[in-house]
This record gives structure tokens, C-alpha cells and sequence, in this order.
């Protein structure tokens, strides 16, 4: 590997691992506060949190997909940024791309072209503009992410409210002594301690050692 890709690479990788970690602990948090559960009682170790946008694509709704869509290409457009900032050879490059697409955008005129000793300074200065722009662009793209993996997930566990209601979701029955009796739920998530469930009205957190047993029963 020549030092060029190694630069691309100390710039892209920590840019793209943010931006997976944000999106899976934003599209977390935003999944259980929409059934009223905070993330304390259900945490996920940063590892797991780099996956969790990936798995979010399994059986999940077609809102939530485009929405988890929009946060990848996000993701996606922030990485290239930061590869194109990885040196200074394609910072300048990236410069003079969006000063061409500005010019073409921009009225003809007929003012003088101006002395080359501000040529010499606008030139070094173009560096700092582009390192400048990149950074910010980056940071649109990133709060980009963090929107729509919000909507990912606050729309997921809408569909997975709605499903429950419909009957069209996998279900379990739950037994605890601090229930009166049997219920149907939809188990939201588990953790090491506790689990939590939506009942269809309201969601309900129980300690692992109060559960006795649960029964699966698969919507097919």
C-alpha cells in the first residue's frame, strides 16, 4: 500500500466509523423511545452498535428501509468527502471542481483579470477553502445520518405497533408472577437483565429472574 491509499485510508475509516456508530446508537435510542423505554436498562457494546444499522435492514418495513437507505448514502457521501480531503493533491482537485461548477454557474463578465500576485495568493489559499468546505461537508452529511436513522428507527417500531395490532407479527406469551395472568405481547428487546415487551397499550420492562417462562408463537 503506497502512502497515498495509506492517507485515504486514516481519513476514511474514521469518518465511516462514526458515521456507523452514530447510525446504530441513533436508530437504537430513537426505536425504544417511541415505545416509551429508555436505553439504560437495554445498552449495547460499540461493537454491536456497528452493526446494528446493517441489521436493520432485515425484516423491517419499506419506510424504514428507504429511511435507513437515505442514512447509508449519507454515510456513503461523507466517506467519499473525507477520501477526497485525504491528501492535499486531491483537496486541490476538489477545489478546483466546485470553483469550475461555480464559475459555470455564475454570469460572464468583462471585469480585468486580476494581477498575478493575487493569483499566487488565492492559490494558496484554495487549500484552506477546500479542507474548509470538506469538513463541512461532512458534517451536513453526518446530521443527515442522524435524521433519518431517527426516522428509521421511530418508523419501525411504528410498523411493529401496527403489525402487533393487526395480528400479523410474531407474538409470545409472557409468565410472571407480577402479571394476574398470561399475555400476549410483542417482545421489544432483552438484555442480560431485563426484557421488555409491548402489550398492544403500553409497553412493560420486567427482570429477567421475574419471568418463568415465555412461548413463542410465530405469525405464520
Amino acid at each position: 500500500m503506497n502512502k497515498e491509499h495509506l492517507n485515504t485510508a486514516k481519513t476514511v475509516i474514521p469518518v465511516a466509523t462514526t458515521g456507523l456508530y452514530l447510525l446504530g446508537f441513533v436508530y437504537h435510542i430513537s426505536y425504544l423511545n417511541e415505545y416509551g423505554i429508555g436505553d439504560s436498562l437495554f445498552p449495547i457494546p460499540a461493537d454491536k452498535i456497528l452493526l446494528t444499522g446493517f441489521i436493520s435492514f432485515l425484516d423491517i418495513g419499506i419506510m424504514p428501509t428507504a429511511y435507513i437507505t437515505l442514512a447509508f448514502s449519507a454515510l456513503f457521501m461523507s466517506s467519499l468527502v473525507a477520501a477526497l480531503l485525504s491528501t492535499t493533491k486531491r483537496a486541490n482537485l476538489f477545489y478546483k471542481y466546485i470553483k469550475r461548477i461555480f464559475n459555470k454557474l455564475k454570469p460572464r463578465n468583462t471585469l480585468p483579470s486580476p494581477p498575478k500576485e493575487m493569483e499566487s495568493i488565492v492559490s494558496r489559499s484554495s487549500i484552506f477553502f477546500a479542507y474548509a468546505g470538506g469538513v463541512f461537508t461532512i458534517i451536513i452529511f453526518l446530521a443527515l445520518l442522524i435524521l433519518f436513522s431517527s426516522k428509521s428507527g421511530i418508523s419501525q417500531a411504528t410498523t411493529e405497533k401496527e403489525e402487533f395490532k393487526n395480528n400479523t407479527s410474531n407474538t409470545i406469551f409472557v409468565y410472571s408472577s407480577l402479571l394476574p395472568d398470561d399475555i400476549k405481547v410483542h417482545q421489544i428487546i432483552c438484555s442480560d437483565t431485563h426484557c421488555a415487551f409491548w402489550t398492544g397499550i403500553k409497553s412493560i420492562v420486567l427482570k429477567q429472574d421475574d419471568i418463568s417462562k415465555m412461548i413463542a408463537h410465530n405469525k405464520n
